[in-house]
């Protein structure tokens, strides 16, 4: 533990969450997105869900099937696989 059990002192956090945070931009420096793409898609929570892109060419409705290298999220369409990378979009879970 940080602090023997205790709750860590904020600078003391803080210190240690800097301290990664710069460990890890010196691998994507490095290696990219690629190097992150495994850890984050164990955190996916759009992966296999439905969703709806919402999007200035019109909405798209699909099965969100995780990112590519790049950081794009794919998704299935009835239409194929599409890549959704832009800043327009939003992303809601489609619920019906």
């Amino acid at each position: 533990t940080l602090a023997g059990g205790l709750p860590p002192s904020r600078n003391r956090l803080a210190g240690r969450l800097l301290a990664r945070l710069l460990d890890a931009l010196a691998v994507f420096a490095e290696h990219g997105f690629p190097a992150f793409a495994e850890a984050y898609a164990g955190h996916d929570a759009l992966a296999g869900r439905a969703v709806r892109v919402l999007g200035p060419g019109g909405d798209r409705d699909g099965i969100a099937c995780g990112i590519d290298t790049g950081g794009a999220l794919r998704i299935r369409t009835a239409e194929g696989e599409c890549r959704v990378d832009s800043g327009e979009v939003s992303i809601r879970l489609d619920d019906r």
